[in-house]
């Protein structure tokens, strides 16, 4: 299991580093230039600096909120995937189920949950591709 959770860090390294090259570091760059010009204007007060400090950063700040809530609600599938397993393993065991019987529930479990993870390592590409559409378009605007 422990090469599933490699595989896991890895392919969703892969897409956050992908999202940061391709999208969020120019969304940055863009913020904190509007930022800067915020901080020269002489005529702004305390309070107009920071409204307009918040007003460029919002669409970064978004992008970031978004991919972070795309990202946890596909954990939470392959999660639930893993514990519907985990279920179907546990429905099996009694009290009086012999250890060669766990062993075999064990595996059993480990097939279900290496099949999850690859299931939905699977999905990432289609999550990717429907990320850099709204991503593509938050940046445009």
């Amino acid at each position: 299991m422990e090469g599933a959770n490699a595989r896991v860090q890895e392919a969703v390294t892969k897409l956050g580093s992908n999202l940061d090259r391709e999208y969020l570091r120019k969304m940055q760059a863009v913020m904190y230039r509007c930022m800067a010009v915020c901080c020269e204007n002489e005529h702004y007060n305390m309070d107009d600096t920071q409204r307009c400090l918040d007003k460029c950063s919002g669409p970064a700040r978004k992008a970031e909120q978004y991919i972070s809530s795309e990202l946890d609600r596909w954990q939470q599938r392959l999660q639930r995937c893993s514990i519907e397993c985990n279920d179907k393993v546990r429905d099996k065991v009694t009290p009086q189920t012999s250890e060669s019987d766990i062993a075999k529930y064990r595996k059993e479990y480990e097939t279900c949950a290496l099949k999850c993870v690859d299931t939905h390592i699977n999905l990432l590409p289609d999550i990717e591709k429907k990320m850099k559409g709204v991503l593509k378009e938050a940046s445009s605007k």
